[in-house]
């Protein structure tokens, strides 16, 4: 009887520590902290020229987007803005082309993201090329790190 005891007691202890670190381990879930704004200034590279791209976002999204490039200021409306619906990023890239005139010229490529260290849930893009209105791209994916 005794025997019994100390399994019964080992089994409970073991089932009882499982329990409590399956919980501690789920109880530790990552967020992303997302911009209330942001504002990066590049002084360009070959012919871009200087560029600078301002977002500000709240609880409903980005509410504010402005490019300035090619010696132009782009400030995208609602309408544009609609395929990114209400995701909050926490990062913004920008690139340049150089581009051919029969797609638009010059192009300013604005990245927008929200990654985390298991990552990328989700991304946009904003094309703005010197002779085009800006596009709006969302990227949905969920590619988690393995």
């Amino acid at each position: 009887m005794r025997f019994f005891k100390k399994i019964g007691f080992s089994v409970l202890t073991l089932l009882g520590l499982s329990i409590l670190f399956s919980c501690a381990a789920m109880a530790d879930m990552e967020g992303p902290l997302s911009f209330t704004s942001v504002q990066m200034d590049s002084e360009g590279i070959e012919d871009s020229g200087p560029v600078q791209v301002r977002v500000v976002q709240g609880a409903k999204g980005i509410s504010k987007f402005e490019i300035s490039g090619f010696g132009k200021l782009f400030s995208l409306t609602k309408l544009q803005l609609a395929p990114l619906g209400d995701d909050k990023f926490n990062g913004l890239t920008i690139s340049y082309s150089h581009g051919y005139s029969a797609t638009g010229g010059r192009s300013i490529y604005v990245l927008l993201y929200k990654i985390l260290p298991s990552g990328t849930e989700a991304a946009a893009r904003v094309t703005v090329t010197e002779h085009g209105d800006p596009q709006v791209e969302a990227i949905k994916y969920n590619d988690k790190l393995r």
